[in-house]
């Protein structure tokens, strides 16, 4: 018997009112009644969350949407936001489904072939009310099981994203693609900033990397923190605004959820040392994974080439990282500042405990000598690396071939 089940039992048996449970609700109570039975389930059960199996399959939707519509509450207190979050995700996890508020209706493609693609997912243009969208449709190659459950996963996490440097969610469809599915968002003619940089060097790349900046530091302060996972260029999408926004949620993590083996994939030239060996793991600095990553990105950003650009071979890099290698530093004429070539020196620190926090980042980013343009905006030895025009994802080979 469960520790809940101990409690329910003894609640009973001494004349006091039972703890609402998730097996109470039912299809035959007007909508209000329903609602607040799952309120008083959020706020008055003790991890929640852990009991979503028990949710009668009859209301499991009816269940996703008021979790959902809870969640769309922009007053939550913090702690009922993140029981609603867990709870939700756990249900879709066991589930394999989605609020229905997700579904998009009235989603075209163009075209009779995908615009390009790559190991994990193909990318298609199409219209959703008359505005031009991305269709980002995952392929199948895990177990069928396993592919829905992380395709549910991102949709949920990203649904939950509204900030002015996160690429805005604008559904999914089950059907276009069928069966496959599809994760939707707007089209941008500008690509990656990788790609737009390589049309537009003068491109102050600055402002850039304060933008990706603020995204970080905007889902490392939700509650609980959400760890991107993947930043890099390719996931880093330009507004027509020319505003940078992170993209590509596949691999994304909250705090609590994490462990070696569930968090040990990524792109392995931006990927944190203590990834690659477990003696360095250390859970409690769980953002840090995309602190190292931000870093080897201004490197990216500023020079036009990968991370460790004159390694050729990722087994190698691994290698390198291992034994602490660091991407050395560009030329003068490429990366001229002392303070910022120290701050990407202090992002990948070896140990995750030592690097700094986003607000650090943000907060030297935004000092004297580099806000008034002391970076360097025009970078003419850029050499193409992401082709894709778009992203959430790498195109062609390159995600595969960088992940672990």
């Amino acid at each position: 018997m469960s520790i809940l089940d101990n409690k329910l039992k003894s609640a009973t048996l001494s004349g006091r009112p039972s703890l609402p449970s998730w097996t109470q609700i039912n299809l035959d109570e007007e909508r209000d009644a329903q609602i607040r039975r799952i309120q008083g389930i959020i706020r008055d059960v003790p991890s929640p969350w852990k009991t979503m199996g028990s949710v009668s399959p009859a209301v499991e939707m009816m269940v996703m949407d008021v979790l959902q519509q809870e969640l769309d509450v922009a007053s939550l207190p913090d702690g009922y936001r993140s029981a609603c979050m867990k709870c939700l995700r756990a249900l879709s996890k066991d589930r394999n489904i989605v609020p229905s508020s997700l579904s998009s209706q009235g989603v075209a493609r163009e075209g009779t072939n995908p615009v390009c693609g790559g190991g994990f997912a193909d990318i298609w243009k199409g219209r959703l009310h008359e505005i031009q969208v991305c269709l980002k449709v995952l392929r199948m190659f895990e177990p069928e099981v396993k592919a829905v459950q992380d395709f549910c996963q991102e949709a949920l996490v990203w649904r939950q994203l509204q900030h002015p440097n996160v690429l805005p969610f604008l559904g999914v469809s089950k059907t276009l693609f069928a069966p496959r599915h599809c994760l939707i968002s707007p089209w941008m003619n500008n690509g990656n900033i990788m790609s737009y940089l390589q049309v537009h060097p003068d491109h102050n790349r600055h402002v850039s990397l304060v933008q990706v900046a603020e995204g970080m530091r905007y889902l490392h302060n939700l509650d609980p923190p959400l760890v991107h996972a993947d930043i890099r260029g390719a996931n880093i999408l330009v507004t027509d605004d020319l505003r940078c926004c992170l993209a590509d949620f596949g691999l994304s993590l909250f705090a609590g959820s994490q462990t070696l083996n569930s968090s040990s994939r990524g792109s392995i030239r931006w990927l944190a040392p203590e990834y690659m060996d477990p003696d360095l793991f250390d859970g409690s600095y769980f953002t840090a994974r995309d602190i190292y990553a931000y870093g080897c990105t201004v490197v990216e950003i500023l020079t036009g080439k990968p991370p460790f650009s004159d390694i050729k071979y990722d087994i190698s890099v691994m290698h390198e990282v291992t034994k602490g290698k660091r991407p050395p530093r560009p030329p003068l004429q490429v990366f001229p500042d002392d303070e910022l070539w120290s701050l990407v020196m202090a992002c990948l620190a070896a140990l995750s405990s030592r690097r700094p926090s986003v607000e650090h980042i943000l907060s030297t980013l935004t000092r004297g000598s580099l806000e008034d343009g002391n970076v360097i905006t025009n970078t003419p030895s850029l050499v193409p690396f992401e082709e894709s025009p778009t992203a959430p994802f790498a195109s062609d080979t390159e995600r595969e071939a960088h992940r672990i």
